[in-house]
């Protein structure tokens, strides 16, 4: 279940039980239309918040099913999905701009953990789920437009990108006790200015 692990380990559950779907996604893969259930399943996912304490790895599991859906239908669709992307990232910009100031406004200050599903102790939308969707596609684009513009080999900047993405798994595990050492302390150290919570 995890609940015997640290917290940054809380997904490893998570991810395994995605793995033994793989062939429900597959069988989903190649019945593309059912990609069009997308939006309806992010919506679903942002009102389906992580567990408290990240303690229920099935209502984990369906919180990120719907966000590997659409890294499913982006690499299955990737030239449409990019060029539409690319077509309409001044609003996904804007959008994923407006659910930062939507989740500070709200008070939430980050992902929403609730100890049952659908729950609304600490607000019924998770913004940061659907913020982090919007700008996950807003990056895609961003970096499919450099690649095409400088070459990966010669770049200094994609290869410093390529590190960094060798290295992103390892840094997810120190995350969090980077957050618990050190940045949550000064957030309480200066936690009478007004967006200590954000």
């Amino acid at each position: 279940t995890g609940r015997h692990m640290f917290i940054p380990f809380w997904f490893i559950p998570t991810i395994l039980i995605i793995y033994l779907l793989a062939p429900v996604f597959l069988a989903i893969d190649r019945r593309p239309k059912l990609y069009w259930s997308l939006p309806v399943l992010l919506v679903a996912g942002s009102l389906m918040h992580l567990s408290t304490l990240y303690l229920n790895v099935w209502q984990d599991t369906a919180n990120m099913i719907p966000v590997y859906l659409l890294g499913m239908a982006v690499s299955r669709f990737r030239e449409p999905a990019l060029a539409t992307i690319g077509k309409y990232w001044h609003l996904l910009l804007i959008a994923a701009i407006a659910l930062i100031v939507a989740d500070v406004l709200s008070g939430q200050g980050g992902r929403v953990q609730s100890a049952l599903p659908f729950s609304t102790e600490h607000g019924m939308v998770d913004f940061t789920y659907l913020q982090k969707v919007l700008l996950s596609l807003w990056v895609l684009q961003f970096l499919a437009r450099r690649e095409a513009s400088a070459p990966a080999s010669t770049s200094f900047w994609w290869r410093a990108a390529d590190r960094l993405a060798d290295l992103s798994f390892g840094m997810f595990f120190l995350h969090m006790y980077v957050k618990g050492y050190l940045l949550d302390p000064l957030a309480r150290r200066f936690s009478h200015l007004p967006l200590a919570r954000w």
